[in-house]
């Protein structure tokens, strides 16, 4: 191998394709239907492309949202779809819906609530591409962004059909704050550029009333005691990105306005000497993440993967040079009408963390083509850009034409010093009329040698997140909508990463250029590890020959976790002490066993003595051994310890029961 080739390996565990990289654990996700199924709100219309965010309020309590493009009570009051690729569509209407939930110790698997906010005074409609953020030193304030169609571009007709070229109503964008940590959202405001392009439009679509903005970025910052808000857009009528910014998102109602900013997040151009920050043929979509006052960029430009860091006076980075452009169209065969496409939206993400050595890093995934061959493939850098790298094994296997798509990633710590665990999340073709989603690990096993691996070589292993394949929607068309991304985030209280996905498993009978229907959105939970809880009572009795019988009762409520990297978990012990001279011992061993099974090894002794020490003279000693299936439970473990001697009569009742789960 060379340098590069030996820099990482992509860990990715047994799962949904039969493929021959397949060792180790994959702990079974929980799936949990956000909008659709029986819900009769959202139920009969269409929910997709989703944004994530979960906001920690501290013991335990966070409020977990999704945000997605929401045609819940729209059709067809505010919205018509007409043949292909036709809307009509009338003011008042909002795209812009998000569902929630409070999760808590006491409730900690609530039901998703359903909501959105209709358009401020002076806006027409707020329109989809959502994304949402918060910072994780302010988790209560939640920002939520999206476009908009001003009222100014609205036909006095009290309608417009979509489809109208350059000339059109869209204008700008909007943004949302909640401060409740994503429970409700209100608009903050609504903004556009306004200044002349060039092109001439008929009234009442002047550019001067605002550019054509695409997709949607928020971000919050935190510079001293001071938080910043930040929304970013592609603005397609100038070929360039546009950035507003809000000083402090802290303010009590109402809140403090966008305005565009002056500062640019580095050189936004093409490489050529005359870069005056055009775009070449850009992506719909640019990706903020926050590190302490910076604000970092990704975006797409041609081929090239861009990342800036606002307010440094230097020249982008292209971390990628091989980037898929333009976003590709899925296949997935054909029926009675012709070939199936799923057209796709940005088709990269990236997070900020801490590597294996514990040094801060900036991880990355992307849509790449090169010789003719499509592919996923992730990569990383040093927080200074200096050092950017994308190993071969970071790559998932490449095709003629692209079947992997719609990739994310995020970083989730698991102890005091930082480190934690890099995931992607990503759909992938599972046969020529399906796909599914899955996730898969970013290890640098360069900066970790010693430890354990769980593939056959420096590989892949991927890991199933949906056993039931997704069929895309029958269309009409070549070209399809079946959402165009989706979000991820990470529990730090469950230690899970939560990943939400247009899901059109419930059936979905029909779909064009915009629409399909029915398609929900399912929101994915993915341990860190294989977990068993332990649960049950240790009921204890000193016999005494002269006087009362002495009694206790210990509840046991702990949990083991295992994964290919920490085989075995012997953590748990306890040796309670009843009338101060009956000890009983008892210790709960896991060992990650085959299938993604877990093998739990119970001990337990009953010893007599003076005092509650551990040393005293054993009377009793039973072992019990159980395999807890993944998602599944074990018989329960029943011993019973006796001190059996003349005048004896000390006992122990242990009733553990063992149980996979979160």
């Amino acid at each position: 191998m060379n340098a590069i080739q030996k820099a990482a390996t992509f860990v990715l565990g047994a799962g949904v394709l039969a493929l021959p990289l397949t060792l180790g654990a994959a702990p079974a996700p929980k799936l949990t239907m956000v909008t659709g199924g029986t819900d009769p709100v959202t139920g009969p219309f269409q929910q997709s492309e989703t944004a994530y965010n979960i906001s920690q309020l501290g013991g335990g309590v966070r409020v977990e949202t999704v945000a997605y493009n929401d045609k819940t009570g729209e059709i067809p009051t505010f919205l018509i779809y007409g043949n292909n690729d036709h809307r009509t569509i009338f003011p008042g209407v909002s795209l812009m819906g998000w569902s929630f939930r409070t999760r808590t110790p006491a409730n900690p698997d609530p039901t998703w609530t359903h909501a959105k906010v209709r358009p401020p005074a002076g806006t027409a409609g707020l329109w989809g591409d959502p994304s949402i953020a918060s910072n994780p030193d302010l988790q209560n304030v939640v920002l939520m962004g999206g476009l908009a169609i001003p009222s100014s571009k609205f036909p006095t007709t009290g309608s417009i059909v979509d489809g109208q070229g350059n000339c059109d109503s869209f204008g700008g964008g909007c943004v949302a704050r909640s401060t409740d940590g994503g429970v409700s959202f209100s608009i903050v405001n609504c903004f556009g550029d306004t200044t002349p392009t060039g092109l001439v439009c008929p009234a009442p679509f002047e550019k001067t009333k605002g550019h054509f903005y695409d997709g949607s970025a928020v971000a919050v910052t935190k510079n001293g005691s001071t938080f910043s808000g930040f929304a970013g857009f592609i603005d397609t009528d100038t070929g360039k990105e546009a950035v507003w910014k809000m000083a402090n998102v802290t303010g009590a109602p109402p809140a403090q306005q966008f305005v565009q900013e002056a500062l640019r997040t580095g050189t936004m151009g093409n490489n050529g000497p005359a870069d005056n920050g055009e775009l070449g043929p850009i992506g719909t979509h640019l990706r903020f993440i926050t590190d302490g006052p910076d604000l970092w960029k990704m975006s797409r430009d041609g081929t090239d993967l861009k990342v800036n860091i606002h307010g440094q006076n230097r020249a982008f980075k292209i971390v990628a040079p091989n980037a898929q452009s333009p976003s590709p169209d899925i296949p997935f065969g054909s029926d009675s009408f012709g070939a199936i496409f799923v057209r796709t939206g940005p088709q990269f993400a990236y997070d900020i963390g801490v590597n294996e050595a514990g040094q801060k890093e900036m991880r990355f995934v992307y849509s790449a083509a090169e010789g003719g061959l499509s592919f996923m493939q992730a990569g990383f850098c040093t927080m200074d850009l200096s050092d950017c790298q994308r190993p071969v094994e970071w790559r998932l296997p490449a095709a003629g034409t692209a079947n992997t798509f719609h990739p994310a990633i995020k970083f989730g710590k698991t102890d005091s010093s930082g480190k934690g665990v890099w995931r992607i999340t990503y759909l992938r073709a599972t046969s020529a009329t399906a796909a599914a989603p899955f996730w898969s690990d970013l290890v640098r096993r360069d900066l970790v040698p010693t430890t354990v691996t769980n593939t056959t070589k420096d590989g892949l292993v991927i890991n199933g997140i949906l056993t039931t394949p997704l069929v895309p929607c029958p269309t009409t068309t070549t070209d399809g909508y079946w959402g165009d991304y989706d979000g991820m985030a990470f529990d730090g209280t469950t230690q899970t990463f939560a990943r939400a996905f247009s899901d059109s498993s419930t059936g979905c009978v029909t779909r064009d250029f915009w629409n399909a229907l029915n398609i929900h959105v399912t929101a994915a939970e993915i341990p860190l590890r294989t977990k068993v809880n332990i649960t049950g009572t240790i009921d204890t009795t000193d016999q005494e020959n002269i006087g009362s019988n002495e009694t206790s009762l210990v509840n046991i409520n702990d949990f083991c976790s295992v994964d290919a990297d920490h085989p075995v978990d012997d953590h748990f012990s306890v040796h309670p002490c009843t009338g101060d001279e009956v000890v009983v011992i008892l210790k709960v061993k896991c060992t990650l066993g085959a299938n993604d099974a877990v093998d739990v090894h119970v001990h337990s002794e009953l010893l007599e003595g003076d005092g509650c020490g551990t040393d005293q003279e054993v009377e009793d000693t039973e072992d019990a051994d159980r395999s807890v299936a993944a998602g599944g439970s074990a018989p329960q473990v029943s011993i019973d310890l006796t001190h059996s001697c003349f005048n004896c009569g000390d006992h122990a009742e242990i009733r553990l029961n063992l149980a996979s789960g979160f």
